[in-house]
């Protein structure tokens, strides 16, 4: 072999010591523990989930119910969790925007910048 095969060869030995090394340091996230502690799942479900504080048939409060239902379901799996440990409260804003187009190109106008006008 050559020394440049062998210099690869080499290095590739060592990262694979490195990688045998932390092999043994990997645990998945959702694993149950065997030293009694609890796992993600259980810490997860002590986290309470408020209603939002949005007013009643708002789009605000339909966006909210929706977020804090997806949010519930990813922390419990079900409807309710354990008693609960920790609260999270959900606080968002919203904002409308309109978008004028031209009725000839069904584009956007093009903005006007002092580098893009041309004088004569």
């Amino acid at each position: 072999m050559s020394l440049a095969r062998t210099r690869i060869a080499a290095r590739l030995l060592i990262v694979a010591a490195l990688a045998a090394l932390t092999a043994g340091c990997f645990q998945p996230m959702y694993a149950e523990h065997t030293d009694g502690s609890p796992a993600l799942r259980e810490k997860l479900m002590g986290v309470e989930v408020p209603p939002v504080d949005k007013p009643n048939a708002s789009r605000d409060a339909r966006l909210g119910v929706e977020i804090r239902n997806a949010l519930a379901f990813k922390l419990y799996g079900n409807a309710t969790g354990m008693p609960p440990t920790h609260r999270l409260v959900l606080r968002f804003t919203t904002s409308r925007s309109s978008l004028m187009i031209d009725p000839n190109t069904a584009l956007p106008p093009a903005k006007t910048t002092a580098s893009t006008r041309s004088t004569i």
